[in-house]
């Protein structure tokens, strides 16, 4: 068949600066007609097809596909270069025994579909290669003339971005004669590297990558140099990444009359890789230093060594993508972003897909993320206009650095809420200066509230009150639209690091809330904040308005007796619902974007502290203690249908079963129906954190019956070995187990 002619085949190389390893033949659809050929050989060749090596014999059946060929092991098919071209070939031969005549055979389209049926997977990594350098064999020189300031690259990478070489002020050009093929100047007079600079001897260019690229430097390959005189001795280069503002030494020069720098090596530099286009290197080459003994003025130049047009001051490494773009439909990268890319919206995005990026850049698209979605963002959110993303309720913007600022520009983020015209909702904002009386349409006048911790009481603020920063209000329902409305926020994202001011006055109970436009861990919270919390009960317990089940209308102050608070306890990282009838509402770790909770403050406590790293996509907590969750929740149902939970949950840091902070006290004894545990010390609670569990272990219950009828006790939910462990109610006025 070789003889004959009777095979396919193609090349491939990698593109230049690129290599490319081949892992496998990984589709390959076929199809013959007639009974040849029964056989066939994958083979290829490194030398242009003058000689071929046996990679897979084949067999062929009527119709169908080649099972995926590995071709990873194959030493020859690795680390291919430019100049690296491979021939393969598919040979065919062979028929039935006693059987004439020709045959066909197709490469074949077995699914009648525009995917690949005959497709190669590998990977093409780039090399480092020549990025950008100056050549400086036309430079004339003579009386006065070092050559230009600044000195254009003579090459750059079409998406690499170079100044020209710019002299230091005092590097001087104003006597003697400059040779010609250099750049460069005389002086030199400084004795020191801090000197050198403070007299600006020195010479500097920046660099950066092109739209939508970032840059990797791996070396200063080429260095050519020539000095005149005994000055200057000395070298160091360096580099910028805050504008010239602060440099950093990268290795010291000693000069010689002329010659080359052996190349540096700058892949080990973490701050000169993934250069993006939004940002510069500075770098400068300072000289100074002098013989001993020897005064007058040197004269130094960057030179052209061999008299040719070959660069004699070159940089290279690799340019790559740094963005990819959405153009309304699709990525220019097919799969997205993620966080070494930055984003380009450049047309309307509304996928239920969540992506994380860089930066994110809205230019003259949009973004709205959906619900039950999220983007997350390393660094910062830039917008061309206000208003160009919009985060849907229950979905989320997460930024991870505290280091980047946004553009300032205003988006919007929307909070779904039931809140009756009579009834109140605890909100919180997660953008800059919202105005609170916009936060949906009828809101009564006076009826935004404030927390006074002094006295426990909600205050009126007035018309136009803009929020604060990881404060919580509450926030009566509308006269328009009721009982579910859409609260609306309108401003600058909150993100980074700050500080939620809290008052120790009174009781300590303060109104604070989720800060940013996305959820908080509450457990991450915690641990950032227990020396701001009570060292109690209380100040282990965050307590979250639920007024499903409220018919009272008037403040009560510290005297507060109702049981409309759902409950979660830091410690425990439990959470108990508050009473009512229907599907109850189980605060988790995760606090959703607009909602305000209370906390009890410690005595000395003048601030919350809220970080990035407590902003999460997750819907469940994370467990920081170490160990699965033992707990389980008892549910009592009343007559009328009420809920009212009360949780038991196991810990074996715990020494004993005393009231402390893993435990939440109940919130009101009075309430007319109630559900309950008791410490071993007597405590009243509504979650109830135990020492490790021994299959003995009792546990007291209380409960408040406000009508005659049949109440019902149940386990509503458990966790960890409960999904094992029976539980045992001892009905003591029966003396019995049920």
């Amino acid at each position: 068949a070789i003889t004959n002619k009777e095979y396919f085949t193609f090349t491939v190389n990698s593109k230049l600066n690129y290599k490319l390893n081949l892992s496998s033949l990984s589709l390959f659809g076929y199809k013959k007609v007639g009974f040849r050929p029964r056989f066939g050989m994958l083979q290829y060749s490194t030398d242009g097809g003058v000689t071929f090596g046996d990679i897979q014999a084949i067999n062929y059946a009527s119709s169908g596909w080649v099972p995926s060929i590995d071709l990873s092991t194959n030493p020859d098919l690795q680390n291919l270069q430019n100049a690296n071209q491979i021939t393969f070939r598919i040979v065919n031969w062979g028929g039935v025994a006693g059987q004439n005549g020709q045959g066909i055979w197709y490469f074949y389209d077995q699914n009648a579909s525009p995917d690949l049926d005959f497709a190669f997977t590998g990977e093409v990594e780039q090399l480092p290669h020549l990025l950008f350098g100056w050549d400086f064999s036309t430079l004339k020189g003579g009386v006065k003339n070092y050559g230009p300031s600044p000195y254009a690259a003579t090459y750059a990478d079409a998406n690499v971005v170079v100044s020209g070489l710019e002299r230091g002020s005092g590097v001087l050009t104003n006597s003697l004669s400059g040779s010609s093929r250099g750049l460069g100047g005389l002086g030199w007079m400084s004795n020191s590297k801090e000197e050198a600079i403070a007299n600006k001897e020195y010479f500097s260019f920046t660099v950066g990558a092109g739209t939508y690229y970032k840059l990797e430097l791996t070396s200063l390959s080429v260095f050519g140099y020539k000095k005149v005189g005994f000055r200057p001795r000395f070298g160091m280069l360096q580099y910028s990444i805050d504008g010239g503002n602060t440099f950093t030494d990268i290795q010291a020069i000693n000069y010689a009359s002329a010659g080359y720098i052996s190349p540096i090596n700058l892949a080990g530099i973490p701050n000169l890789q993934n250069i993006y286009d939004d940002s510069q290197v500075t770098f400068r080459v300072v000289n100074w230093g002098g013989i001993a003994g020897q005064t007058g003025q040197g004269i130094w130049y960057f030179y052209d060594q061999n008299n040719s047009s070959d660069l004699d001051f070159a940089f290279t490494g690799m340019i790559k993508p740094g963005a990819v773009i959405w153009n309304g439909s699709s990525w220019s990268n097919v799969v997205g972003p993620d966080q070494s890319l930055n984003a380009i919206i450049e047309g309307p995005y509304q996928q239920n897909v969540d992506f994380s990026t860089r930066n994110l850049r809205i230019t003259t698209g949009s973004l709205n993320i959906q619900a039950g979605h999220s983007v997350t963002v390393y660094e910062g959110v830039y917008q061309n206009n206000d208003n160009q993303i919009t985060v849907e309720s229950d979905a989320n913007l997460v930024q991870v650095s505290n280091n980047n600022t946004n553009d300032g520009k205003s988006i919007l983020v929307k909070r779904n809420a039931y809140v009756p015209t009579k009834e109140y909702a605890y909100w919180s904002s997660p953008v800059i200066g919202q105005n609170l009386y916009n936060s949906y349409p009828g809101i009564p006048n006076n009826l935004v509230l404030r927390y006074d911790t002094a006295n426990d009481k909600l205050v009126s603020v007035p018309a136009g009150t803009l929020s604060e920063f990881g404060k919580g209000y509450s926030i009566k329902g509308s006269t328009i639209v009721q009982p579910n409305v859409t609260g609306l926020f309108a401003g600058a994202p909150n993100n980074g690091n700050g500080l939620g001011i809290v008052s120790n006055a009174g009781n300590r109970y303060n109104l604070i809330g989720n800060p940013y436009p996305s959820n908080l861990n509450l457990d991450v919270w915690y641990q950032d904040n227990v020396s701001n919390l009570d060292p109690s009960a209380d100040g282990a317990t965050a307590y979250f308005w639920d007024n499903t089940n409220n018919s009272v209308y008037t403040q009560m102050g510290s005297s507060y007796s109702g049981l409309n608070y759902a409950v979660y306890n830091f410690e425990s990282q439990t959470g108990v619902a508050a009473p009512q009838v229907g599907a109850v509402k189980t605060p988790t770790s995760n606090v959703k974007v607009g909602q305000g909770f209370i906390v009890m403050v410690a005595p000395t406590a003048t601030s919350i502290v809220y970080k990035n790293s407590q902003r999460t996509v997750n819907q469940n907590s994370v467990f920081f203690k170490g160990g699965q969750k033992d707990r389980f929740w008892l549910q009592l149902t009343t007559p009328k249908g009420l809920l009212v939970n009360t949780a038991i949950a196991y810990f074996a840091q715990r020494s004993n079963n005393n009231l402390d902070m893993f435990d939440s006290y109940l919130p009101n004894e009075s309430a007319s129906d109630l559900l309950y545990s008791k410490s071993d010390d007597g405590a009243k609670l509504t979650i109830q954190g135990r020492s490790a569990f021994v299959d003995i272990d009792r546990v007291k219950l209380g409960m408040r019956a406000f009508v005659a009828g049949t109440y019902k006790l149940s386990i509503s939910q458990f966790e960890g070995l409960f999904a094992s462990q029976s539980v045992y109610l001892f009905d003591k006025k029966l003396n019995k187990l049920v």
